[in-house]
């Protein structure tokens, strides 16, 4: 049987063009509610509404990549591509967040769309790679990346990613030159996107190693090495001159891997097992059990179950690992808070579908290819339904937030941020109920002395309001808004006229 013809044939749906638009028309119909979603306040409020001047002006283009992804006076994420991508939603729908929406929608589409181009040039049946890609197109690890504004950053990454691999694909089989340019201008595309395009001459090596029946000539080795070696040059040229290079790669970045091995463990879960999908989950609040389970799974299925493309099934399992170790380098607030961040799942998944094309179900001479196709159908309706209710999660802040503490619920920062969500919508008591519980966790969590003082100038209180400004300043000395704050609040009190009769 031809490949073609694996799983359950290949159906008139599935030839030439239609099955792109088929999967496109689906990612876009699945999400299109997200249209009338707004902000999380999970840092789209800073990159969008603090930085709106600069990305409303297209005369700051340049700007964009002399800066760090926040555009603040120091930070390590260095993204332009991003912001290029944020300016033109800027410049085309102006405050209209259903336009930053629906730029998230179509970087999905095309995504889903790719995958099925490189499950294809692997070596996976019409059928096969079809329903691989509608399982990638609803897993409800990646409704964050498509739900959530700043999520395009992954979907992003896998465009430029995954059109870099096919373009080395090409150059591989052929020598075709323009892949060969195509190969490093994406890859320089992927690193401006998200650094974790580092890696992607591991993935490609691998590729060659496991895969490849072509082996490189050593002369065509010698320049992908030096091209690859260059676009990674200028890249950290770029970055360092932007973030002011001395400390812009922090040195413990191997410790920070090594001490985060741990969240593999708990991303394998959740790209197996994705049925409680965070919007804000932490490993210190994570759970092992489905990583273990997921782990013990594969290698039943590589002791039993791979086919004669084993090889693509090891490969599929390396792309997974490579991808998701770079998100292991990074721990906000030091090692104290490592964020399991779904949306980071994006592109690694692409390895673990890899994978399964790889195992026998999916093989051209599988004899059940009916019960293949059942089994990903009932794993796509699971899927559909756990990530269609999930993506309300990113609705606005007050859900976002809610849903934040709801998940971690001995987290001050969580607390912190679903107060801030109530105080703009205006209810300052229940902001102040937050804030405490926030200060019960942590007594010198930052900002919230700051937050409380806003409350209590709200109300009148006056005197209140003023030593919370100063209990702020007196944690976070270095805080300019607590100072301002403090400056207006003593003003306040020194302009207040006496009561009293004449």
């Amino acid at each position: 049987m031809h490949k073609d013809q694996a799983i359950t044939g290949s159906p008139a749906f599935l030839k030439g063009w239609l099955p792109y638009l088929l999967l496109s028309g689906a990612a876009l119909l699945f999400y299109a509610h997200t249209l009338a979603f707004g902000l999380t306040w999970f840092d789209d409020n800073v990159l969008l509404l603090e930085n709106r001047r600069v990305l409303a002006d297209a005369g700051n283009l340049g700007r964009l990549f002399f800066t760090n992804v926040f555009m603040s006076e120091s930070g390590l994420f260095y993204r332009p591509l991003l912001n290029v991508s944020f300016m033109l939603d800027t410049l085309a729908g102006g405050p209209q967040f259903a336009v930053f929406h629906l730029t998230n929608l179509l970087a999905h589409a095309l995504c889903v769309s790719l995958l099925f181009v490189l499950l294809r040039r692997l070596g996976s049946g019409r059928t096969a790679s079809f329903l691989l890609a509608l399982l990638f197109l609803a897993h409800p690890a990646l409704t964050q990346a498509v739900a959530w504004i700043p999520g395009r950053n992954d979907s992003l990454l896998f465009i430029f990613s995954v059109l870099s691999f096919l373009s080395f694909l090409k150059h591989l089989e052929s020598g075709s030159r323009p892949a060969f340019a195509g190969c490093l201008l994406f890859f320089l595309a992927a690193l401006l996107t998200k650094e974790t395009a580092v890696v992607l001459p591991l993935a490609a090596a691998a590729y060659t190693a496991l895969i490849a029946e072509r082996k490189p000539s050593p002369r065509a080795s010698a320049a992908l090495t030096a091209g690859a070696l260059a676009v990674i040059a200028l890249w950290l040229l770029a970055r360092n001159t932007a973030i002011h290079g001395g400390d812009s790669l922090a040195p413990s970045v191997v410790l920070n891997v090594i001490r985060n091995t741990p969240a593999l463990v708990v991303f394998l879960g959740k790209a197996v097992f994705p049925l409680y999908p965070e919007v804000w989950g932490t490993l210190a609040a994570a759970n092992y059990a489905y990583g273990l389970a997921a782990a013990a799974l594969i290698c039943l299925a590589v002791v039993f179950a791979a086919g004669p493309d084993r090889r693509k099934a090891y490969f599929g399992l390396l792309w997974f690992v490579v991808f998701l170790l770079p998100s292991l380098a990074a721990a906000k607030g030091g090692a104290k808070t490592v964020f399991i961040a779904e949306y980071r799942l994006y592109l690694p998944l692409a390895g673990f579908l890899v994978f399964l094309s790889g195992l026998k179900w999916f093989a051209a001479d599988y004899p059940r290819p009916g019960r293949t196709a059942a089994a990903a159908g009932a794993a796509l309706l699971a899927f559909a339904l756990v990530s269609f209710p999930h993506s309300f999660n990113f609705k606005d802040r007050v859900v976002f937030w809610e849903r934040a503490v709801q998940e971690n619920p001995s987290s001050p920062e969580a607390r912190l941020n679903l107060g801030l969500a109530y105080y703009l919508g205006g209810s300052g008591a229940a902001a102040e109920s937050q804030y405490l519980a926030a200060l019960r966790l942590n007594v010198r969590e930052p900002v919230v002395h700051n937050n409380l003082g806003l409350v209590y100038a709200d109300r009148g209180e006056t005197a209140r309001a003023q030593k919370e400004f100063e209990k702020e300043l007196e944690l976070n000395p270095g805080y300019s808004i607590a100072a301002g704050n403090l400056r207006k609040i003593s003003l306040r009190k020194r302009t207040a006229a006496p009561a009293g009769r004449r």
